[in-house]
């Protein structure tokens, strides 16, 4: 009996051992990130300087940059690349990319947008003399060059430097100011109606 309650005191030790050790190890918190987990890659702000470059900074672990323009194909550049050379009108968003072990991809950047001013229409001067009307205008070293209509006809370009035309009253004359379509659009119709 002695032998059996000696067993019986040597097993409760023992558990009450376990017990005390198993007590004092804590748990991993849910809450704390684990250490192997990636992170995600800040996302880049884009701006526009100078002529229609857009630039960003560069991000601490990206391996690359991805961008789309006007929302369409996706293209990849090295991590060194920081800034794109926009052509005319257009909307890029670009983002970050991860190594895919220690970070993984930023978001989308905001859209950030180019925008092409439109040249101002031809100031048009009206000169008569008698039911003959000289229309003119001043130069816009911006233009490319002026397009012009007579009443109903079709539009034609103006060759050379010539601007004016000599117009019979109750005509009506439309000009134009052609844009490059990169750094400036074409402007509204000038008109004019000499009675």
């Amino acid at each position: 009996m002695k032998i059996k309650l000696l067993a019986l005191l040597c097993v409760l030790l023992t558990l009450g051992a376990l017990f005390l050790v198993g007590c004092n190890e804590q748990e991993p918190s849910s809450a704390e990130p684990s250490q192997g987990a990636p992170s995600k890659l800040q996302t880049p702000v884009v701006t526009i300087e100078g002529d229609k470059n857009a630039t960003w900074s560069a991000i601490s672990g990206a391996v690359a940059y991805e961008y789309k323009i006007n929302d369409g194909e996706i293209i990849r550049i090295d991590a060194s690349t920081t800034s794109i050379k926009l052509l005319g009108t257009e909307k890029i968003v670009v983002r970050a990319i991860g190594d895919g072990t220690s970070t993984t991809n930023s978001e989308w950047s905001a859209p950030v947008y180019v925008s092409v001013p439109q040249l101002p229409k031809p100031t048009l001067s009206v000169q008569s003399f008698g039911d003959t009307v000289v229309v003119t205008w001043d130069r816009d070293a911006r233009a490319s060059g002026y397009k012009y209509r007579l009443n109903a006809d079709a539009e034609k370009m103006l060759e050379g430097d010539f601007l004016g035309f000599q117009i019979a009253k109750g005509d009506t004359l439309y000009v134009c100011a052609i844009g490059n379509g990169t750094d400036y659009l074409d402007s509204d119709w000038a008109i004019v109606k000499p009675e």
